[in-house]
């Protein structure tokens, strides 16, 4: 080591002496602009997924809600304008929806027997 370093310098150092100190600057502006980058991917994604999530629940419920429903509405408005010969709806499944519209459709026969009473008695 003294051939390749000379005795003059990096010997007599005692246990925790400074004897110099180096400062590096290393550029951070490509892992910031890597991060923003990353960043705004996260958010484009999360709110394209935001997006989707709401499209798909609002198709949802107005598939299996709303117009269900808007049928039920239409035929209780042609049946309460005094249309006689209205078709009964079809019920499909078991939940609260097929239990209006067979509710309806009990409605309806039952109205249509009681204008019938009342025709007859004439």
């Amino acid at each position: 080591m003294l051939a390749v370093y000379g005795s003059a310098n990096g010997f007599g150092w005692k246990e925790n002496e400074i004897v110099g100190a180096q400062i590096i600057s290393v550029p951070t502006s490509v892992p910031v602009a890597i991060a923003a980058q990353a960043f705004h991917r996260l958010l484009f994604f999360l709110i394209l997924t935001l997006a989707v999530t709401v499209i798909a629940l609002d198709v949802g419920v107005y598939w299996l809600v709303i117009r269900p429903l808007k049928l039920v509405s239409i035929t209780a408005d042609r049946v309460s304008k005094g249309e006689r010969h209205v078709p009964p709806l079809v019920v499909t499944g078991s939940d609260e929806i097929a239990t209006v519209t067979s509710s309806f459709n009990r409605m309806q026969l039952s109205l249509a027997k009681a204008l019938a009473m009342l025709e007859s008695e004439k």
